[in-house]
């Protein structure tokens, strides 16, 4: 992944537009530079309080969908969360 810029993310030279939440949840992922984030904190900060953490895991599979070759560098860590393989310009 090369880069994202508002709803826009640049992976291997192609432009991918992508909806707002997918959005936060990249740059929350970005923010923690590789450090694991946990789904529950994930929810709170893209969704609010008292969201179900599936909805993270629903997200992000979405997510890397979006991103194609890309979305692997979200990487899950079993039971602690998500984070990012790569760092990229926020």
């Amino acid at each position: 992944m090369a880069g994202l810029q508002g709803g826009l993310a640049t992976v291997d030279g192609t432009e991918v537009r992508l909806p707002r939440r997918e959005q936060l949840l990249l740059v929350h992922l970005a923010h923690a530079e590789g450090a694991v984030v946990a789904k529950a904190e994930l929810a709170r900060s893209v969704w609010g309080p008292g969201t179900d953490p599936h909805l993270v895991e629903v997200t992000v599979g979405r997510l890397r969908a979006n991103l194609g070759v890309g979305g692997e560098a979200i990487l899950t860590v079993p039971r602690r969360g998500y984070r990012l393989a790569a760092s990229f310009p926020r």
